[in-house]
């Protein structure tokens, strides 16, 4: 019968090979310990930074994420913050080489504008193949400043216009401004608009404003704040001007434009 030694032959075959994976040693369970996070920066104005420019206060330097931890053999180690709410891309990631086991440390930039809310901090052993092994995970939540997050604030010379930082009309200006994170105490906010000299506008179709030349309104579902510049008669000063929003006491953007 002829077939038989071909069968027993590929038997022994299959035999030796799950021998052979069999005896193939597991990869090494690498532990790891992550401690809480510590961030370096302070919100103003909607910006999350270390330093701010003068008059824009936009972040000339970023704010920075420091993680800790242990681990108990050489590795190379991938922390990843990530919101729960919004989980890609990742809020920050980056890599660390731990020469031998102990302690580890790793500081890395974060965005100049993170959404407030629940995160996830995970560390993952990444492996010669590339691939990632998740070995600890913290979760945590990062507050909005008490005015909130404005992520968007932009002018323009039509009511949904792009956003133009240089306007040619003489006699009319838009400016919205989009909250990512409510204030925490308030749903009304106050808008002001000020001239090339600093003067407060406090004049409305409706008659003078007070409050120091605020305009109160309520924030709408949709997270949007929308206002306009309007001269009638006269041109509007030629120069730079600026559009604010402000939640309690503090303000939380401004929008810049320049009339030509």
């Amino acid at each position: 019968m002829p077939l038989r030694p071909t069968l027993l032959a590929l038997g022994v075959v299959a035999l030796l090979a799950a021998g052979v994976a069999a005896a193939r040693p597991a990869a090494p369970v690498v532990t790891v310990t992550a401690d809480a996070p510590i961030f370096s920066g302070k919100w103003r104005q909607s910006w999350y930074g270390q330093q701010f420019a003068p008059r824009t206060l936009r972040v000339t330097k970023k704010a920075t994420m420091t993680v800790t931890g242990t681990v108990d053999t050489a590795a190379t180690l991938e922390v990843t913050l990530r919101s729960l709410s919004n989980p890609s891309p990742p809020t920050a990631t980056a890599q660390v080489a731990v020469a031998k086991p102990g302690s580890w440390r790793l500081t890395t930039d974060m965005p100049v504008r993170p959404l407030p809310g629940s995160y996830r901090l995970t560390v993952s052993v990444v492996t010669s193949a590339g691939s990632r092994v998740l070995r600890a995970t913290r979760d945590l939540v990062m507050k909005a400043p008490p005015e909130g997050v404005v992520s968007e604030a932009i002018t323009s010379s039509t009511r949904n216009g792009p956003d133009q930082a240089v306007l040619h009309s003489p006699y009319l200006a838009f400016a919205r401004f989009h909250f990512r994170a409510l204030p925490a105490n308030t749903r009304e906010v106050g808008i002001q608009w000020r001239s090339p000299n600093n003067e407060k506008i406090c004049q409305t179709p409706k008659g003078p404003l007070g409050h120091d030349c605020y305009l109160f309104v309520k924030i709408p579902a949709n997270g949007w704040i929308r206002t306009f510049l309007r001269s009638r008669g006269t041109k509007l000063a030629r120069g730079n001007w600026f559009c604010q929003l402000q939640a309690g006491s503090r303000v939380a953007r401004r929008a810049f434009v320049r009339l030509r």
